[in-house]
């Protein structure tokens, strides 16, 4: 495994100084995960998929498998978020249209603290095609920008 040298975290750790690349941080996330499925379903947790942005560049979706690795797990895929709120979306959804209807669209949306992505989905009993994604990440979106603009709340 490779690491970013230039991206860590330094912490302090029963008064010892603690370098940790991202990929250990997440690996340690990840393992807590692990841990707490592994206490739920009583037995071993070997594999997993994960949801990224729609925005992770490839260097950046390595090191979410490089951490899964660090933990211990099999990562089998990688998976955008917004598809993955629309898979979920879709196994739960009970009153989809028959495969030879027309689908039904939904819009997804995924306002975080300093960007959103968006992805428009047509969906029919068993069938999901993501069509169309969005993201923005500049400083200018996001909840941050609703925080930070009071009138917002003088409403």
């Amino acid at each position: 495994l490779s690491y970013n040298i230039f991206t860590c975290y330094s912490v302090m750790y029963m008064e010892e100084e603690k370098v940790f690349s991202i990929e250990q941080v997440t690996a340690m996330l990840l393992t807590k995960m692990k841990e707490t499925a592994e206490h739920a379903l009583k037995k071993p947790v070997a594999d997993c998929v994960v949801s990224v942005p729609c925005y992770y560049t490839d260097a950046e979706r390595r090191s979410v498998v490089d951490a899964a690795q660090i933990a211990g797990l099999n990562c089998l895929r990688l998976m955008n978020e917004t598809t993955a709120v629309a898979l979920a979306y879709g196994i739960y959804k009970q009153d989809l249209p028959a495969p030879e209807e027309k689908p039904r669209i939904v819009v997804f949306v995924d306002i975080g603290h300093s960007g959103y992505q968006t992805s428009v989905c047509a969906f029919n009993k068993g069938k999901l095609k993501v069509g169309v994604f969005n993201q923005e990440t500049e400083e200018a979106m996001g909840v941050m920008l609703i925080l930070q603009n009071n009138s917002f709340f003088e409403n």
